[in-house]
């Protein structure tokens, strides 16, 4: 999970290897559960299929969306704590 103190808009960018990434964008979270995108009207999330195992880098195109929190799903933060030995 991803804070970002408040309101953004903006394109991210991702720096990724190995398994397919999901990036789940929201104004709201609890910590017991994924973010909450009631706001949204449906579910809304990027997701992005690597072409290989080398470390490639991923950023939107064609798509804009204003968050205050983001969730990276298939994935761990470099220096993060990942319990599923992913990349």
């Amino acid at each position: 999970m991803c804070g970002f103190e408040q309101n953004a808009s903006g394109i991210a960018e991702l720096h990724v290897r190995g398994d397919p990434v999901c990036l789940v964008p929201a104004e709201l979270f609890a910590a017991d559960e994924p973010v909450d995108q009631r706001n949204s009207g449906r579910p809304f999330y990027f997701t992005y299929v690597l072409r290989n195992s080398d470390a490639e880098a991923w950023r939107l195109r064609r798509s804009y969306y204003g968050c205050r929190y983001a969730q990276l799903m298939g994935g761990a933060p470099r220096g993060g704590a990942n319990p599923s030995g992913r990349p």
